[in-house]
């Protein structure tokens, strides 16, 4: 289950039992209205916040074998109207980004094989950390940072020969 809660009155607001297990798989993210909630078997829902209602639901996959190794994560991000969803395949090694419209959760772009060998950047055991900073989505890996545009997907650059990248700061006109 999932629920709100009013902390002023302490009283829970809604609930709402969802299909997938939520616990420990990513942190729900919250825009004006939505709720973007990624679960344990690949499904990322939209719920709105004043009732919990969902609003869209989209599957990526995850096989049972993937579910059973817990390795497996689904993380999602925010910018303007796009809702930015990072697929880590865990021991598999395949990870994808996806740029789902948040009012309907139609993909909008894919980016595939974070891990892979058509990507250019080389990620360890748990995959990139993926961050977003000012419309750029970041993946960092053990030796690399990989930057795309957050509205569109579109790849933007790379800057290998790092150690051990795991957080990014930007500095405006730096």
């Amino acid at each position: 289950h999932i629920f709100s809660a009013d902390s002023g009155i302490s009283h829970i607001v809604w609930q709402r039992q969802l299909d997938s297990a939520l616990f420990g798989y990513g942190y729900a993210i919250h825009d004006n209205s939505t709720f973007y909630i990624p679960a344990h078997d690949g499904d990322v829902y939209a719920l709105r916040d004043r009732d919990g209602q969902i609003v869209w639901h989209t599957n990526f996959g995850f096989s049972k074998a993937q579910q059973a190794d817990g390795e497996q994560s689904v993380n999602v991000m925010i910018y303007q109207d796009t809702v930015i969803v990072n697929v880590d395949h865990g021991s598999y090694n395949t990870d994808d980004m996806y740029g789902l419209n948040a009012q309907t959760g139609a993909v909008a772009w894919h980016t595939s094989g974070l891990c892979g060998s058509s990507y250019p950047s080389r990620c360890d055991a748990q995959g990139p950390i993926t961050q977003l900073v000012n419309g750029v989505v970041y993946a960092l890996s053990p030796n690399d940072v990989s930057a795309w545009n957050a509205i569109d997907g579109h790849f933007l650059w790379r800057n290998s020969g790092l150690s051990q990248s795991r957080s990014v700061v930007e500095m405006q006109g730096k």
